[in-house]
Formats: structure tokens, sequence, C-alpha cells
């Protein structure tokens, strides 16, 4: 049974707007809650059938991305659309990915490694972005290289609200929001703490 405080810095991080992870403990080094204390302990090690998940959807994703940067191409020194849009829609489906996974579904081994961290990880490409922003500047635009990664952020901040925004309005939560709060890492009962 999770403490007090622990359960109050739950529901504070519930008030705030995030989305919390369900997957790792408080305790977890890689864990971001607002109730997160610590760990002198190991950190916590992924499921091999989970790597297997991110390996699927990275390979699926980056392939996407590839076939889509042939099928859009730019001229060299130009404004890359197509990494544009491929960063940008990318952002978008994160913030809705993740909002309906975490807040609607709650803790999943598979689902939310294969989408999140492999399919949209493998389809977006900042690094792209930032190679196309140094070949503009080479090419004798830095002030078009400055835009291209300040429209680049602009869009990809605003376009992962709009996600977060429209996965709370479609697909709104059921009563109750599923958290991991002081559980070792491993247990299959979440805690579930009622809004």
């Amino acid at each position: 049974m999770p403490d007090a405080e622990a359960q109050r810095a739950a529901r504070r991080q519930v008030a705030d707007g995030f989305p919390i992870d369900p997957d790792l403990a408080p305790s977890d080094r890689g864990e971001p809650s607002g109730a997160h204390r610590p760990s002198t302990g190991r950190a916590h090690r992924a499921h091999p059938g989970a790597l297997a998940a991110v390996f699927l959807g990275g390979a699926a994703g980056t392939v996407g991305r590839y076939e889509l940067g042939l099928a859009w191409p730019s001229a060299a020194g130009h404004f890359v659309t197509a990494t544009f849009v491929i960063n940008t829609t990318g952002a978008f489906l994160l913030g809705l990915v993740l909002t309906v996974l975490l807040e609607r579904f709650g803790p999943t081994r598979f689902l939310r490694p294969f989408l999140a961290t492999g399919l949209l990880g493998g389809w977006t490409t900042y690094s792209a972005m930032a190679v196309d922003a140094a070949g503009i500047g080479r090419a004798g635009h830095p002030w078009a290289a400055v835009g291209y990664v300040a429209a680049t952020l602009v869009a990809g901040l605003s376009a992962v609200a709009l996600g977060i925004l429209l996965g709370r309005r479609r697909f709104p939560r059921t009563g109750a929001l599923i958290v991991r709060v002081g559980q070792a890492v491993g247990d299959a009962a979440p805690e579930v703490l009622e809004r």
C-alpha cells in the first residue's frame, strides 16, 4: 500500500495535467513522476518482449520515414518539407498516443514500447533536422536554417499539445486514473486512485 505522501504527490501530478508513467515505480531511477524518490538500487531492466516491440516498431517507423523522404525530395540547401512533416506528425501522434495509452488504458507491457518508443521513435528524426539545417546554412542561408529549426520546434510543440488535447477530449478518463505508486517494478496489479 503506497504511503500518503506518495498518493498526494501522484494526485498533484494528475492535477498538473501531466500524464503519469504507469509502467515504472516511483523508486525506479527512470520514473519522472511527482512521487519520484531516488533509488540506490539497481535500475529497471527492460523485458525482452518489450525490447522486441521497440525493435519491430522502430523498424516500421524508420522504413516509413525513409520511404516518405524518397517520395518527397527537397533541393539541397532548401527547406526540407518531408523532415518537417515527419517530425510534426510524429510529435502530434506521440502526444495523442501517450495520452490515450497512459490516461485511458493504463499500463501496457508491449503496446506503448511498440507505438511510442519504436514506431514513432523510428518515424521522427531530429538528427536529420539538424543535418538539414546545417545544409541550409552551408548553402548561404544561415537565417533560413535558424528559421527551419525554430519552425520545427514550434510546430512540434504545438502538435504535441494538440495531440494531448485531442486525446483527452476524444478519449476521456472513465472515473479512475491508473497509476503505479510505491510498488516494486514488475508488480502486475497497479494502484488505482480515484480522480
